[in-house]
């Protein structure tokens, strides 16, 4: 989400369904929500993301690895 800019950061909350209230539509209900929360999410979000990019590129790495110690 970072260098996308608060609007689309929005979109994709809204999106997401994560503080969607029966009588808002989605995206008013992200922009009704308490920023601690949204923020808190994020970070969440982002940390989350991070990490199973760095397991991805750790268990590609392993299996370059095997690929060249088999030759």
């Amino acid at each position: 989400m970072r260098g996308f800019g608060w609007l689309n950061t929005l979109y994709d909350l809204a999106f997401d369904g994560v503080f969607t209230r029966n009588n808002q539509s989605a995206i008013d209900s992200v922009q009704s929500t308490n920023m601690y929360e949204v923020f808190t999410f994020l970070s969440w979000k982002s940390a989350k993301n991070e990490y199973e990019n760095e397991v991805r590129s750790s268990m590609e790495k392993e299996a370059e690895h095997r690929q060249r110690s088999k030759k």
